[in-house]
């Protein structure tokens, strides 16, 4: 019998880099990581957190702490495509990184936003939580700009 993975959840550290540039592009040409990694890492104003599993980096989320901390916007997740479908950014990743943010802005939680791709995952989210989630800007894929630029 297989022994289960080892998953760890922590906070990102410089060292991760090259792990998460190996996950694939999941912003179809947009991809903001490569640029904003080091801000993730280093900045007072970034909660930057990965899932590990068996010691290999698969996944990603981060979110900015606003309003001397009394308001947190989430931002981008991903995932490596060999882990998707089994909760580590969606479930175990944001579980984890709202207990270690609460700790350092108890009240940041009440003014939860939403900075998102145009997903029906997260268009569902928004929806059925209104008083929960607030978006405060959409981006869209490249292919939805190229089709909407040829309509």
């Amino acid at each position: 019998m297989a022994a289960s993975p080892s998953i760890v959840c922590r906070r990102v550290v410089s060292q991760d880099r090259d792990q998460l540039m190996a996950i694939d592009d999941v912003y179809g040409g947009i991809d903001y990581l490569p640029h904003m990694f080091d801000r993730f890492v280093s900045s007072s104003h970034y909660r930057s957190f990965v899932c590990e599993v068996d010691g290999r980096v698969v996944s990603f989320r981060y979110f900015r702490i606003i309003d001397d901390g009394q308001s947190v916007i989430a931002g981008g997740a991903r995932t490596h495509k060999d882990f998707r479908g089994q909760g580590l950014a969606m479930k175990r990743l944001l579980d984890y990184a709202a207990r270690e943010i609460l700790k350092e802005y108890p009240n940041c939680l009440r003014n939860y936003l939403y900075a998102a791709l145009e997903t029906p995952f997260q268009q569902k989210r928004i929806k059925e939580n209104p008083k929960t989630f607030t978006l405060i800007s959409k981006r869209v894929s490249q292919n939805n700009m190229l089709a909407q630029i040829n309509e």
